[in-house]
């Protein structure tokens, strides 16, 4: 799974699907008329929509901690700056 994060997260236009076949997921190569995603599974046996559904939340994750990171990065330092400075 941390491939198919990788895959999705470096380009984010790309469909799920393809992020884990990336990823190296196994799905049939075709879909069947009428097929969902609850109903085709990967070789594991874990429906795609469980598989998208985890690498959604893992991205989202992801972008969370990086964009917290990235705060954390311009946050003045305790000794940069006396309280009364870090408080306006």
């Amino acid at each position: 799974m941390d491939r198919s994060v990788e895959a999705k997260f470096a380009s984010p236009d790309q469909p799920l699907l393809d992020a884990l076949i990336i990823g190296g997921f196994v799905f049939p190569a075709t879909r069947q008329k009428g097929q969902t995603d609850k109903m085709i599974k990967d070789s594991d046996g874990v429906t795609l929509f469980q598989r998208k559904n985890q690498l959604c939340r893992r991205v989202r994750k992801r972008r969370l901690q990086t964009s917290n990171e990235s705060k954390d990065c311009n946050m003045p330092q305790a000794g940069d700056m006396s309280l009364l400075e870090m408080l306006c």
